[in-house]
């Protein structure tokens, strides 16, 4: 768990100082998303944040969205990542498949990268229809009845699985949030969820575990949505977190 003084922040995409970062996750599609102030952006670009002397994370993986015309004429660039998944795929039936054959022959026909470990058994048939790959995924997992959750692990990869085995949720607690130190800001939302704005954490990812300490809640959190934004003159990390 980190617990350091956070001063001197910075970000870069693709290597180059940029003006401002604003990058967004969430459980409702799988990929990252990015706005990049910075020169005229365009195709693939990456993007680290970071404090000076205490280390630097990948924030973003991804194509710029937006036309190079608005890119010049605005100075923002919006990405995506994950474009791999986002590919339409022909339909297609298969004979005799157990779920993780369906899953593998998705991520080779779209090129995208793949992290699932479920199992599900041999069906005599199957078939999907024309969709983008990761909703193919996401329907397979459902009609093999596999609780799962889709997120973007660093490197472009997709995971397809239970949000509790994922990587992220693997890890033990990322970080501390008192209430009069780094809270800046704590609200109830619906669903027994809680919003709190932070100091900008970039190692934070979907699935974390952070550990609040404010009068509204007290224990551990598991986060389910964040927003991050980088720049030298403002540095914050909203997060949608579930009390565990």
């Amino acid at each position: 768990m980190r617990t350091f003084e956070l001063s001197e922040p910075y970000a870069r995409v693709n290597g180059l100082p940029l003006t401002s970062l604003q990058v967004s996750s969430s459980l409702v599609v799988p990929w990252r998303s990015a706005t990049i102030r910075s020169d005229a952006l365009q195709g693939q670009v990456s993007c680290i944040a970071g404090y000076r002397g205490k280390g630097e994370w990948p924030v973003f993986q991804g194509l710029v969205d937006s036309p190079e015309s608005d890119v010049l004429g605005t100075g923002h660039a919006v990405a995506r990542g994950l474009h791999e998944w986002r590919k339409v795929l022909p339909a297609q039936s298969f004979q005799d498949p157990d779920l993780q054959t369906v899953l593998q022959f998705v991520a080779a026909q779209c090129s995208g990268k793949l992290s699932s470990a479920v199992k599900g058994g041999r069906r005599r048939h199957y078939s999907y229809r024309p969709a983008p790959a990761y909703q193919i995924v996401a329907k397979a997992l459902q009609d093999w009845a596999i609780d799962h959750v889709l997120l973007e692990l660093d490197g472009g990869t997709l995971y397809a699985g239970p949000e509790q085995t994922s990587p992220h949720a693997q890890v033990g607690v990322q970080a501390e949030l008192v209430h009069g130190q780094n809270i800046i800001h704590l609200k109830r939302t619906s669903a027994g969820g809680f919003t709190v704005r932070t100091l900008g954490m970039p190692w934070l990812r979907i699935g974390h575990r952070i550990q609040i300490q404010h009068p509204l809640l007290t224990g551990s959190a598991r986060i389910c949505e964040q927003h991050m934004e980088f720049s030298d003159r403002n540095t914050t990390s909203e997060l949608r977190v579930m009390p565990l």
